[in-house]
């Protein structure tokens, strides 16, 4: 799309029937989806949290150990 195609016509501004109606009709549009979310969104956002902490981690590997190097502790060096 061209960017001339995108401008608005200089007509169509706020306050004009042009403007005002398309955005009254898109936030009529908007308040059901929005009423819907207030009222059940809490219980989306808890059935994924649920969803989440119940899911089992897996094991951490075992940590492998040190090789034996003697009978003698190394010394610290100073």
């Amino acid at each position: 799309m061209a960017p001339a195609a995108r401008r608005p016509a200089p007509s169509v501004q706020p306050g004009t029937e042009e403007y005002d109606g398309p955005l009254a009709e898109r936030n009529a549009e908007a308040w059901h989806y929005l009423d819907e979310w207030s009222l059940h969104g809490q219980a989306v956002l808890d059935i994924h949290n649920a969803m989440h902490r119940s899911q089992s981690r897996p094991a951490p590997a075992p940590v492998a150990a040190l090789p034996h190097r003697g009978p003698d502790p190394a010394k610290p060096r100073r």
